[in-house]
């Protein structure tokens, strides 16, 4: 190894709640890292973070800052010889894609990261690989959106958007004219740029997993309890883990194994696939696949699961340093399930630090009694989050109910400024 080569990492998040430093322990590794994550840590972790990185560089208004990019091709490579780039977030996907064929190490990263970012191209390519979708169209400005039949419901969201954030679901003209008058935020891309499809009304599920030398090295197939969006109402979410030998579960990852073969990065990575899938004839749409991991409470279900932290995973795929991935069976008799309970906007006056039922395996709260919380901004956000196990699919969905009518009667929230 040169003493110039080096790691570049990418993070909006805590790097201690991820600990690159930890898992590519032996490589020289470059930060660049949100102002707003390391203006949190004390003088302590501070000095941790500086005994373990080479170069630590904040970056303040990091979802769209160019400079770095800029800085990474610019200046970084006239000090070090940057051998891969590893990220956590989605927003980093197609800039890192950008900095790998910048500094030479790949040739087409930007356009095939496209694929796993822009919906529109997702779906062109998903057909290409004769996967089927639901019907779409590109939107790039409001007189798309005219003389659509309201026979269907549709779907609008960003191309390059993430966690569900920003879908609107059309139901009649109404709808649409109120979607454009409120005025639409594409959160991660400022351009206007979003894709209208045909609501598909079947369950959803997903798989999530890992990629290696673009072969389906490891996967988790899971059914969701709800949908994605569910959080924009406030209401509760999440999924529970299928059976290895679950027909659904190998229909599924034939799915994505169809998806990535076409696919060629410079890089491992993990990947949060979503489908549509009609139980009765055993077939499924393509709802859209990410080359990043799972959010909510995916990562700590699969790990409790199958003993595979898909974090680590992707950090040591993006740096192509993953060569296999061991897992465990022990919890295959049982199913795994998680729930989020999104804020709602208002004071918390009760709520609880534990739980007691004997299904759940994992409880957090994030918010104490007293404070202000506003209502949930993504499919992520939560107030509670509970990792809960069943015998079968029945029992699973029982204790979900269990768990619901535990937070009813341990949470309370109310207006704000009302005395507690």
């Amino acid at each position: 190894m040169n003493e110039k080569d080096a790691i570049l990492i990418l993070s909006q998040v805590d790097v201690f709640e991820y600990p690159f430093h930890e898992w590519l322990t032996g490589h020289k590794l470059i930060l660049a890292i949100d102002t707003k994550v390391l203006e949190k840590y004390d003088k302590d972790q501070l000095s941790v973070l500086h005994s373990k990185y080479e170069l630590i560089k904040p970056f303040s208004n990091y979802i769209s800052n160019g400079d770095i990019e800029f800085w990474s091709l610019q200046s970084l490579t006239k000090l070090y010889n940057i051998k891969s780039v590893v990220i956590r977030s989605e927003i980093d996907v197609l800039r890192a894609a950008r900095i790998r064929d910048g500094l030479g190490l790949s040739t087409n990263d930007y356009s095939s990261s496209l694929l796993f970012r822009d919906k529109f191209l997702m779906k062109q390519y998903a057909s290409d690989q004769d996967l089927r979708v639901p019907w779409h169209k590109k939107v790039n400005t409001p007189s798309d959106l005219i003389n659509l039949d309201f026979d269907s419901h549709y779907i609008l969201k960003p191309t390059l958007s993430g966690g569900s954030m920003s879908v609107h679901l059309l139901k009649d003209q109404k709808d649409v004219s109120e979607v454009l008058a409120s005025g639409l935020n594409t959160y991660f891309d400022h351009d206007y740029n979003y894709i209208l499809e045909e609501f598909v009304e079947l369950p959803v599920f997903h798989v999530d997993g890992v990629i290696i030398n673009q072969n389906l090295e490891f996967a988790v197939a899971s059914k969701y309890i709800g949908k994605c969006t569910d959080y924009q109402e406030l209401r509760p979410h999440g999924s529970y883990t299928l059976k290895e030998n679950d027909p659904r579960s190998e229909v599924l990852k034939s799915g994505v194994s169809q998806f990535i073969k076409g696919i060629d990065l410079s890089h491992d990575y993990v990947f949060h696939a979503e489908f549509f899938y009609n139980e009765k004839d055993n077939t499924f749409l393509l709802c859209e696949i990410a080359c990043r991991m799972g959010g909510a409470l995916i990562r700590e279900t699969i790990s409790l699961y199958k003993g595979v932290d898909l974090a680590l995973c992707g950090t040591l795929a993006n740096a192509n340093l993953l060569k296999e991935i061991k897992y465990n069976d022990e919890n295959e008799k049982q199913f795994l399930g998680w729930v989020v309970i999104p804020p709602r906007s208002g004071t918390i006056k009760k709520i609880l630090n534990k739980c007691d039922l004997e299904f759940v395996k994992q409880f957090k709260s994030t918010r104490p009694i007293g404070e202000d919380i506003e209502n949930a901004t993504h499919s992520a956000d939560q107030l509670m989050s509970f990792i809960f196990s069943g015998e079968d699919e029945k029992d699973l969905l029982i204790n979900y109910e269990q768990i619901l009518k535990w937070v009813d009667n341990h949470l309370e929230i109310v207006p704000a400024g009302d005395n507690l």
